[in-house]
C-alpha cells in the first residue's frame, strides 16, 4: 500500500512589527485567531526566526543581523511577542529580507542551526568549566574546613596534654614537700619530746632524791632511836688461827719436762697457805 504522506504544516503568513532604531517588536498570532497551544519551539538566529507549534509553522529571514543573546521570545494569550535588539542602530526598509531564493534560505537555516549547535557546545562547555570550578572551590573549601577542625582538635590535645604535664608536675611538687615535712616532723617531734622530757627528768630526779633523803633520814632516824634503847655489848678479844692445807697430788705420772711447773705450783701454792691467814674475834 501506499505509504503516509506527512503532515503539512500550516504556514503563518500574518504579523505584526513595529521598530525603534535599536530595538523591533515583533507579534506572531495564531491563524484565524486560533492560539499556538501548547509550547512553541522558538528558534532564533541573527537573521532567521522559525515558530514551530504543530501543526503551525513561522519562518523570518530578517533584513539585517539581530544580536540573538540579548534578544527574547515570549508566549502570551496564544501569540509569541519577540523583542530583537539590532546589531548596528538603524531603521530597517522592511522586516524580511529581499530577494531570497530557496538556495539562500537552506544555507541560511544550516549556518543558524550550525551556529546554534556550536553556541550550545560552548555553553555545555561553560558549565562544564564552571559545575568543575564550583566543585574545585567546594572541595578545598571543604579541605579548609576540614584542616581548620584538625588544627582545633590538635590544639585542644595540645592543651589537654599540657595540663596533664602540668598536673603530674604538681603533683611532684606536693609529694616532694610532703615528703620532707614528713622527715621533719619526725626529728621536730623529738626534738620537741626531749625538751619537753627533760625538765620532766629533772623533775622527777629531785623527787626522787628528795625522797630517798626523807627515807634515810627517817630510817636514819629509826635506827638510832633503837641503837639507843638496846644496849651495845662490849668488844670482844682478837686471837690468830693457824690454817694447814693437804699437799696437791697430781694424777697424772711424773714428767721430767713438768717438774718445774708442778715444784713452782707447790712453792706457789705453799705460799698462799703460808700468806693466808684468818683473823677469828671471839
Amino acid at each position: 500500500g501506499a505509504s503516509p504522506r506527512a503532515a503539512m504544516p500550516v504556514w503563518l503568513r500574518d504579523c505584526s512589527w513595529r521598530q525603534t532604531a535599536s530595538v523591533v517588536y515583533l507579534v506572531v498570532p495564531g491563524q484565524e485567531g486560533r492560539r499556538l497551544l501548547g509550547r512553541p519551539d522558538v528558534f532564533c538566529a541573527e537573521q532567521y526566526l522559525k515558530v514551530h507549534a504543530p501543526p503551525f509553522l513561522f519562518e523570518a529571514f530578517l533584513w539585517a543581523p539581530i544580536d540573538e543573546a540579548r534578544s527574547t521570545a515570549r508566549l502570551e494569550n496564544g501569540s509569541v511577542f519577540f523583542t530583537l535588539r539590532k546589531k548596528e542602530a538603524a531603521l530597517w526598509d522592511s522586516l524580511l529580507a529581499p530577494e531570497v531564493d530557496k538556495e539562500k534560505m537552506q544555507r541560511i537555516r544550516e549556518d543558524a542551526v550550525l551556529r546554534a549547535h556550536e553556541k550550545a557546545k560552548e555553553e555545555t562547555d561553560a558549565k562544564a568549566v564552571r559545575k568543575q570550578e564550583r566543585s574545585k572551590c567546594a572541595l578545598e573549601a571543604t579541605m579548609k574546613l576540614e584542616e581548620a577542625e584538625r588544627k582545633r582538635i590538635d590544639q585542644l590535645k595540645e592543651k589537654e596534654r599540657q595540663k596533664a604535664t602540668e598536673e603530674i608536675e604538681q603533683w611532684k611538687e606536693q609529694n616532694e614537700k610532703q615528703k620532707k615535712l614528713q622527715e621533719r616532723v619526725p626529728l621536730q617531734l623529738i626534738k620537741k619530746k626531749q625538751e619537753e622530757n627533760e625538765p620532766r627528768s629533772s623533775s622527777r630526779g629531785a623527787a626522787r632524791t628528795a625522797s630517798a633523803t626523807q627515807r634515810a633520814g627517817s630510817a636514819g632516824n629509826m635506827f638510832s632511836d633503837k641503837l639507843e634503847e638496846e644496849s651495845v655489848p662490849a668488844p670482844r678479844c682478837a686471837g690468830t688461827i693457824q690454817l694447814r692445807f693437804t699437799p696437791r697430788v697430781f694424777p697424772t705420772a711424773l714428767r721430767e719436762s713438768r717438774v718445774e711447773e708442778e715444784e713452782e705450783v707447790e712453792n706457789t701454792g705453799h705460799f698462799a697457805v703460808a700468806s693466808n691467814k684468818c683473823v677469828v674475834t671471839r
